[in-house]
């Protein structure tokens, strides 16, 4: 699956696009977090993806325990969602960076194997996002269930409303 991906893509990440995903992480970090910011942020990411009319699955998870902290699942969401995130957010936590990072990072200038050969857990797609508290990955935001790049999309619009940043729009392919 993932060679197939790599192949459909060819082409759709210029050169940066892994340096600009990285500039946005360092963009949104915060300076504290916790469960009721994550309350805040979650709900927060609901609302917005109601606009695409599509149900979503929602989680937060605390990385220093692992714990999630947050978690919504749409009606007619279900457990293959929620695999499809924690593939997402492995992504995150095998990288540093938001999933969508190692697709345009393997796709501009290759040497992630670890995360696109056949048996890795990872789901290197946009819809995972690393929150770092002072360089310090205290959590990560897994979104899924829409379409188009939107997964990625939806957490960075809540991100930069909750900070009250303005963050550039990507180049690459959203996916």
């Amino acid at each position: 699956m993932l060679e197939k991906l790599k192949n459909q893509l060819a082409g759709q990440y210029p050169m940066g696009c892994a340096q600009e995903l990285e500039d946005t992480e360092a963009e949104l970090e915060f300076d504290i977090f916790g469960s009721e910011i994550a309350l805040e942020l979650g709900s927060m990411i609901v609302n917005m993806a109601q606009k695409y009319g599509e149900d979503v699955v929602v989680q937060i998870t605390r990385e220093k325990d692992q714990i999630v902290i947050f978690q919504y699942l749409g009606d007619s969401r279900s457990q293959r969602n929620i695999d499809f995130a924690q593939g997402k957010r492995n992504t995150v936590l095998k990288t540093g960076h938001c999933s969508l990072w190692a697709l345009a990072q393997e796709l501009s200038i290759g040497g992630l194997d670890e995360v696109f050969n056949e048996n890795s857990q990872c789901i290197p797609v946009g819809g995972a996002f690393p929150i770092y508290v002072n360089s310090e990955l205290v959590a990560t935001i897994c979104v899924s269930g829409l379409r188009e790049g939107m997964d990625h999309q939806v957490i960075i619009d809540a991100l930069g409303n909750y900070l009250n940043k303005e963050v550039p729009e990507f180049r690459g392919k959203l996916i």
